[in-house]
């Protein structure tokens, strides 16, 4: 008995860089409330009930969270990160019509700048899809995102026109990698 453990211990520190490797791009989720509003005016506009933010009762307009984008993977700093697509969880009640929307911007910046840009093709608008429920919107980014040298967030933007309409809803976002 007292050799097998070293032979169990040996295979369970072989396993561990698989592992590792496998759950890498659960990283790359971002649940609703690791998003926080991006200001004191759009924190008045929204609630986040249940994981899941939404217009606060008796508000309206356009309201922004701030979503950052972080790899936790110890070799995230040295590698660039092929993001081939992103897709967002929301609730649209009207669908693609005009009284609601909830979109995710996808969006970068150099760590010697203070201005965001937009990633090419990074932007999810719920207000492309027929549906209203709560869809898994697929966008292929084919992105190239280079940790060493940006840090990456996504905007995410809830609107309603009155406070009579429906609310939306901002459950969270995904990444998925470029096959291998």
């Amino acid at each position: 008995m007292k050799r097998l453990y070293p032979t169990l211990l040996a295979l369970s520190a072989a396993l561990v860089p698989t592992v590792a490797s496998a759950a890498t791009w659960f990283d790359l989720r971002i649940p609703a409330p690791a998003c926080q509003p991006r200001n004191s005016t759009d924190a008045a506009k929204l609630k986040l009930t249940n994981g899941v933010w939404t217009f606060a009762t008796g508000h309206s307009g356009e309201a922004r969270l701030f979503c950052p984008l972080h790899l936790s993977r110890p070799d995230a700093q040295a590698d660039s990160v092929n993001i081939a697509s992103f897709r967002l969880w929301y609730h649209d009640p009207d669908g693609d019509g005009a009284s609601s929307f909830v979109r995710a911007d996808l969006l970068r910046r150099s760590r010697t700048s203070t201005v965001d840009s937009l990633v090419t093709g990074g932007v999810v608008d719920s207000d492309d899809f027929v549906d209203n429920f709560f869809i898994r919107t697929m966008l292929f980014v084919n992105h190239t995102a280079s940790f060493l040298l940006f840090t990456y967030h996504v905007e995410v933007t809830l609107q309603r026109d009155t406070t009579a309409t429906a609310t939306p809803a901002f459950v969270g976002l995904d990444f998925q990698p470029s096959p291998q």
